[in-house]
């Protein structure tokens, strides 16, 4: 499995030669045929890139997390993280984008005074 690399930047999805529906999550995955969804799900915050990632693992649990880079790994696929914010490498193509953007959990402990945020959460979310 590698994490793509910021000094490469494509424009073209490329299809991947893993089995997706072998990929278990409760979310949802989704792929260029997946048609408005996926396109309105790739342009992430910077709407000035204009590249496609093979496919876009719409998380919604720290298990789909986990079955996400395990599918990765076990199929050596490249694999994005978007965290909802300015993660520009996010929509690269050859890659399984792994979506952290509907997991918006926040838990304030105020006896110890901690917040524990999940990685979909933006700045203006916490305010």
């Amino acid at each position: 499995m590698n994490f793509f690399s910021a000094s490469k930047v494509f424009v073209e999805p490329k299809e991947l030669t893993a089995n997706l529906s072998d990929l278990k999550i409760s979310g949802t995955i989704l792929t260029p045929s997946s048609g408005k969804q996926y396109h309105n799900e790739r342009l992430g915050f910077n709407r000035d890139l204009n590249a496609n990632p093979s496919a876009i693992a719409l998380v919604e649990s720290e298990q789909d997390i986990v079955n996400v880079i395990k599918f990765a790994k076990t199929n050596d696929l490249n694999l994005s993280i978007y965290g909802g914010g300015h993660s520009v490498y996010c929509s690269a193509p050859d890659t399984l984008c792994l979506n952290l953007t509907r997991m918006k959990k926040i838990e304030v402990d105020v006896g110890n005074q901690t917040v524990t945020i999940q990685g979909g959460v933006k700045l203006g979310e916490l305010d």
